[in-house]
């Protein structure tokens, strides 16, 4: 029964840690693009791996276009 309470607990911590750490890496990038004008996001690196510049009063939204039928 020790074994089971013990194992929880290491689960439920290993989620918490996982929780934090990817708010925190959310408002890293926020900052980044809000304060030095940088999008260091994986998806918008450029080939060389580095950050690209943010365009001045340009949006990160995205509308999801859908055809009518």
């Amino acid at each position: 029964m020790q074994r089971h309470l013990c194992l929880l607990l290491v689960c439920v911590m290993f989620v918490s840690l996982a929780l934090l750490l990817s708010g925190c890496m959310d408002i890293a990038q926020w900052q980044l693009r809000t304060f030095y004008g940088l999008d260091c996001r994986p998806e918008k690196l450029t080939p060389d791996g580095r950050c690209t510049p943010v365009k001045k009063g340009g949006t990160d939204a995205q509308a999801v276009h859908t055809p009518r039928s």
